[in-house]
């Protein structure tokens, strides 16, 4: 939300998320298994590695796409900056979310099996 609404933080922070999203991802979940060793942790957080970046992009697009006309109503209307985040921004953005995750849940299968793979203790491979 907070990248969203800023620009200053978009343009300073923005290349750096670019450049941690341009990782691959098998050599994150390769550095998750040297890091946390074999086991569930590295497959957990590979999936979430992949997820997030997904609905991070999406959250970040719906706060920049809030209607101008509804912000500048609630804030004629005496709306604090925290009544606009929960009843304004946060709502407009949850369309996007919620859109994101369709894409979200098949990408967090993909990084468990890929987790599994790599660092499986035991199994057929």
């Amino acid at each position: 939300v907070a990248l969203g609404q800023s620009r200053f933080l978009a343009d300073v922070l923005g290349p750096y998320i670019k450049v941690v999203n341009a990782i691959p991802r098998i050599v994150l979940g390769s550095i998750f298994i040297v890091a946390f060793g074999i086991g569930v942790l590295p497959k957990i957080l590979l999936a979430a590695v992949l997820v997030f970046f997904i609905v991070f992009f999406n959250a970040f697009q719906g706060v920049r796409e809030v209607d101008r006309n509804i912000l500048a109503n609630a804030k004629v209307l005496g709306a604090s900056q925290a009544q606009i985040i929960r009843h304004v921004t946060v709502p407009s953005a949850l369309t996007w979310i919620i859109a994101s995750l369709h894409s979200a849940f098949g990408f967090a299968i993909v990084g468990a099996l890929v987790g599994e793979v790599l660092g499986a203790q035991s199994g057929l491979g």
